[in-house]
């Protein structure tokens, strides 16, 4: 599953990030998750459970 999460980082748009399927049952909408972000993790929250509208088909 690929959701949309948005960065607490201050970023503007939605990021995708892939849920490895272990976990898939427990994520939901406005979740509190960490996420890599460049060479760190950072906070985000779960937007959407699934990919933003502008996210490529073929990734």
């Amino acid at each position: 599953m690929i959701i949309a999460v948005q960065p607490l980082t201050g970023l503007r748009r939605l990021l995708a990030y892939k849920v490895p399927e272990s976990m898939c049952a427990q994520i939901s909408v406005g979740m509190l998750v960490k996420v890599p972000l460049l060479r760190r993790s950072e906070l985000a929250v779960v937007a959407a459970l699934q990919a933003p509208d502008d996210f490529p088909e073929t990734k």
